[in-house]
């Protein structure tokens, strides 16, 4: 039987351990990347059962891979987490929120 998989886009190496690690313990398979680019090939490739995105990557804010997500992959179930002490725009936000991306963390 296949895991199933989930895709952590964050480029923070101590967060991504910890996400990792929960995933585990809750019997998924794991990816993870920190570059939007990054992010668009492997979305290419495969559909991941959950995606949990970061708000900003290394290379650039993620709304525009939220939305991306939305057209390739509309099953996928979805979380977002903003960064403490950085600013975001409430239209970057809406946006991430109307990909279906649920509860903001951090």
């Amino acid at each position: 039987m296949r895991k199933p998989l989930a895709l952590i886009f964050e480029d923070e190496p101590m967060i991504v351990i910890d996400i990792e690690a929960s995933l585990r313990e809750a019997g998924f398979a794991g990816a993870s990347e920190s570059s939007c680019n990054r992010a668009r090939q492997i979305l290419a490739l495969v559909e991941p059962d959950v995606v949990i995105l970061d708000v900003l990557l290394q290379d650039c804010i993620s709304s525009s891979v939220a939305e991306e997500l939305v057209d390739t992959v509309p099953r996928t179930s979805r979380a977002a987490v903003r960064p403490q002490g950085r600013y975001f725009c409430r239209e970057t936000c809406r946006r991430i929120r109307a990909c279906g991306f649920g509860g903001f963390h951090g």
